[in-house]
């Protein structure tokens, strides 16, 4: 059974990895055109090769790649894992290519990508009553996995990953389109059977409140390690870091989403969400002492932005919109102040526009 994986950066290539490691499913990575699938081939052999920080012994496996040019078969399961902003554009040339009943899951940081590529190319999807819409079966994610990339170059192939913190990934039907009681398909059980990924299908109720509490532990040590130029466990050194900023970033984001959960998202039936503050903080204290040897996306970003900052056509981006802008916009809609989040959207745009004048 074939797995497509759009994105083939961090957890893209965890998600092809784990997938080749099993008996029964055959990973493809989605790439943008016939250009990088040639690098691809050229510089990496069509392997992957996977390290943990604590095992000597890294693991190389062969992993198929496709363009839209030359993939002549249909999609049955696919896992989108691109960067949140590129979401929609990336998702184009493929659209033609699913099945009408595909299995599609968004596995992004942030929140906001998943309703807007749902607008864009599934709006018979009933965003109230999925269960009753035609189309695909949707799916979102969340995964506390770590990983990076050895060479964190644009267009560069060589595929060498190290799995710094072993987490786990978390799904569920979008918006509790159906119960995870039902009959699993090809992209749930790979998703659960695959030992690297540590996969649990969820109700949609307890996949969000997993999805809010990452998105404030993005909040915190995305930007911070990125305007510090640091590894996540770094960040706990800091008292400054560790008594003003976390409280600060944490209080505005708890307070947000509290309320946001209750106007969006309780009709599901569970009206209180109740995330507590003093538990949060604590929450996003262990995540960067236990990924702390990891370099935050938002990071590995920017330094490809550092390292290339007149690449226009990538167009390098961080996704600062979709994790404390998202704070900032649903803070704005829904009258509650979010001065820290504002500060760190407004200095990591800041810092990006300051390297590309360069």
């Amino acid at each position: 059974m074939t797995i497509h994986i759009l994105g083939a950066g961090n957890i893209g290539s965890l998600v092809a990895y784990a997938a080749s490691q099993t008996t029964a499913y055959s990973p493809v990575l989605l790439l943008r055109n016939k250009n990088q699938l040639s690098q691809y081939i050229e510089q990496s052999s069509s392997s992957l090769i996977f390290d943990q920080l604590d095992s000597p012994d890294p693991v190389s496996t062969w992993v198929d790649a496709a363009s839209p040019e030359s993939l002549s078969t249909r999609i049955d399961n696919l896992v989108v894992t691109t960067k949140t902003y590129q979401t929609v554009p990336a998702l184009q040339p493929w659209i033609e290519k699913l099945t009408p009943s595909a299995n599609i899951l968004f596995l992004q940081n942030g929140m906001g990508s998943v309703d807007a590529a749902i607008s864009v190319y599934w709006p018979e999807i009933s965003v109230s009553r999925p269960q009753n819409s035609s189309g695909p079966r949707i799916y979102v994610g969340v995964t506390t996995h770590g990983v990076f990339r050895h060479q964190n170059i644009p267009n560069d192939f060589s595929r060498k990953f190290t799995h710094a913190g072993i987490g786990d990934l978390k799904f569920a039907h979008y918006r509790g389109g159906e119960s995870p009681t039902n009959s699993s398909n090809e992209l749930e059980s790979m998703l659960t059977a695959a030992p690297a990924l540590n996969g649990q299908l969820l109700d949609y109720q307890d996949l969000i409140r997993t999805q809010y509490q990452k998105l404030i532990a993005n909040c915190c040590i995305n930007p911070l390690t990125t305007m510090l130029d640091c590894p996540n466990g770094k960040l706990n050194v800091s008292k400054t870091v560790v008594e003003s900023l976390y409280p600060a970033i944490v209080k505005e984001c708890v307070q947000v989403i509290n309320r946001h959960f209750q106007l969006a998202v309780s009709r599901q039936g569970d009206h209180d969400l109740g995330l507590d503050y003093n538990k949060m903080l604590e929450m996003v204290y262990q995540v960067a002492h236990k990924t702390g040897a990891n370099s935050s996306s938002m990071r590995q970003d920017m330094s490809k932005i550092i390292a290339q900052p007149k690449t226009s056509e990538l167009n390098l981006q961080t996704e600062i919109d979709y994790i404390n802008g998202w704070i900032v916009a649903n803070g704005r809609l829904l009258g509650v102040p979010t001065p820290v989040n504002t500060m760190l959207l407004n200095m990591i745009k800041a810092k990006s526009e300051v390297i590309k004048s360069r």
